[in-house]
């Protein structure tokens, strides 16, 4: 990113924060300054100042808004038979890194390290009862203190019984 000087004087420019970092420093008249802007690990927005001063003299103060960390899932839901199996690719729509895990152990989670994507699977359903669990997707790295993103996916097994005719399931009655 950069932004444009026009002045007929010396000037310098300082940042009021440490994620903006201008460069030059100072110059004369008309040019143009390089912002870095580092990454935001929050999840909150951001705001910082480049303070401009011209001949010692006058101020000017230019804000840059960062947005904070997003995290979306394109799943709310994964359903299995009691056969088990191994989902649809559920895809993860995240600033920076995140982490998904299961709260029942027989809910594993398949994600190939740096990827954007990962599968569930569960194993065939051996008792009498459906079960139930979730993936919880969340950022990682986000600063001590704060709150992190989450999405949670609901995980659903169902039982499978055999009808009077030998059906395994309602499709095999049509």
């Amino acid at each position: 990113m950069s932004v444009s000087v026009a002045s007929g004087v010396n000037w310098t420019v300082e940042s009021e924060v440490d994620w903006l970092t201008p460069s030059p420093l100072q110059g004369s008249g008309n040019g143009e300054i390089k912002v870095g802007v580092a990454f935001n690990p929050s999840i909150a927005k951001r705001d910082g100042n480049l303070k401009f001063t011209a001949d010692g003299k006058g101020t000017s103060l230019f804000t840059f808004s960062q947005p904070g960390r997003k995290l979306s899932v394109d799943a709310e839901k994964i359903a299995f038979s009691s056969k088990g199996g191994e989902s649809q690719v559920v895809i993860v729509v995240a600033d920076g890194e995140f982490e998904a895990t299961a709260n029942r152990q027989w809910i594993t989670v398949i994600r190939q390290p740096g990827a954007n994507t990962f599968t569930v699977s569960v194993p065939e359903l051996t008792s009498e009862a459906a079960r139930g669990g979730e993936v919880e997707i969340k950022l990682t790295g986000v600063p001590s203190g704060e709150d992190t993103l989450t999405r949670t996916i609901k995980v659903t097994q169902a039982i499978t019984s055999v009808g009077l005719g030998g059906f395994e399931n309602d499709e095999d009655w049509n």
